[in-house]
């Protein structure tokens, strides 16, 4: 098909014998990205080889540019951090409740780096943490956006549950947040990369991605998305190369009080990881060789394969209109998942266990004979 990408097993070193359904806890890296690596860590080893302003400045911009384009944004609102729990923190660092502007909305069962932060800004400025619970008889995004009021500051949420992967209809949410002037933080660790999102369109004040699930990059990277409202704000540490004039080696000790321009504050400290930059800049390239509404389409197509046989084997689903393209939770209640996955890594298949769902997200790397051993394992266990 036009819109599909064929198997990309090739691109990966991954084992005939082996199923790997399990991005969703963390992606393989190709051997692309893999040879990025080991480039950079060989430039560390003859540090004489290191160009101050190509490896501190120039790969950094070029970097920026290629994820600001798969998400239609500017460079420019766009910094690097090590993990989700700095990019959340950095927006909790900046945002100020009032008492009549001080409730912080979250879902139920959210990823702990989206929870913490808000935690303990609630703590410090007596605000109100409110968890959005069960559904009634509506949709995720309906029971969010029936929560946002005058007194809401903020609503920190994903753009899927990493749990089951249901789907929030962020430009929903983000037009009600908009209309009561309300701050809008998006984890979109479990769905940038496999999603095709625009964050122009969106809007939010801050996005957070962390590289190693569906962006196929090394851990201990990720990017964050800052709003004009919030570009000149207050970022989580005060690094060297944060201040204005930092490409000067000379004069670092002509200490600055103005900062870098646009979204350079919000860098982490040694942004410039010789090692694992060069990791992230291949796993973009090929984000964008692939084009991320054709794995979008892809990932969708072959997981209707698997959500086919799960139903025939007795699994309970989510509606295909509440789970996201990427993404299948399946459950059976009168099994135990713990049991079942240790089964089926016996079997060398590979998925995850999260609050009672089997969790299992395919990729690129997948082919249909995955599937039906997925399938035929599940069977031969569960009868």
């Amino acid at each position: 098909m036009e819109n599909m990408i064929s198997c990309q097993r090739n691109l990966f070193n991954i084992p005939d014998e082996i199923v790997y359904l399990n991005t969703a806890y963390i992606s393989p890296l190709s051997l692309k990205v893999e040879k990025a690596i080991n480039k950079g860590c060989k430039l560390e080893t003859q540090p004489w080889k290191i160009d101050p302003e190509f490896h501190f400045f120039h790969q950094i911009k070029e970097t920026k540019i290629i994820f600001s384009n798969l998400f239609n944004i500017s460079y420019k609102n766009v910094s690097l951090i090590p993990s989700a729990s700095y990019g959340i923190s950095t927006a909790a660092n900046n945002i100020k409740l009032t008492k009549t502007k001080k409730k912080i909305l979250i879902l139920k069962d959210q990823f702990p780096s989206n929870v913490y932060p808000w935690m303990e800004l609630s703590k410090k400025q007596e605000g109100v943490l409110e968890i959005i619970d069960e559904l009634n008889e509506t949709t995720l995004t309906e029971e969010i956006i029936n929560k946002i009021s005058e007194e809401v500051a903020v609503v920190a949420i994903p753009n899927i549950r990493w749990t089951d992967g249901y789907i929030i209809d962020l430009k929903k949410v983000s037009n009600t947040c908009k209309k009561f002037d309300v701050n809008l933080i998006l984890d979109l660790t479990q769905s940038a990369g496999a999603m095709q999102i625009d964050l122009k369109e969106i809007n939010p004040d801050f996005a957070i991605i962390a590289n190693y699930k569906w962006m196929l990059g090394p851990y201990s990277t990720g990017f964050l998305y800052i709003s004009d409202k919030f570009i000149d704000g207050v970022p989580l540490e005060e690094t060297w190369i944060g201040r204005k004039n930092s490409q000067d080696f000379s004069k670092l000790t002509d200490y600055q009080s103005l900062y870098n321009s646009d979204s350079i504050r919000f860098d982490m400290g040694q942004r410039a990881n010789f090692s694992l930059l060069p990791g992230v800049k291949a796993a973009l390239e090929q984000l964008h060789d692939w084009s991320i509404k054709k794995i979008e389409n892809t990932l969708y197509q072959n997981n209707m394969i698997i959500c086919k046989g799960l139903s025939d084997l007795g699994f309970e689903i989510l509606a295909e209109k509440n789970r996201a393209p990427h993404f299948i939770s399946a459950r059976l209640p009168r099994y135990d998942g713990d049991s079942l996955i240790n089964n089926l890594k016996k079997n060398k298949i590979f998925i995850s266990e999260r609050s009672g769902y089997l969790r299992i997200t395919p990729h690129l790397w997948n082919n249909e004979e995955d599937f039906f051993k997925l399938i035929n394992c599940l069977k031969s266990l569960i009868y």
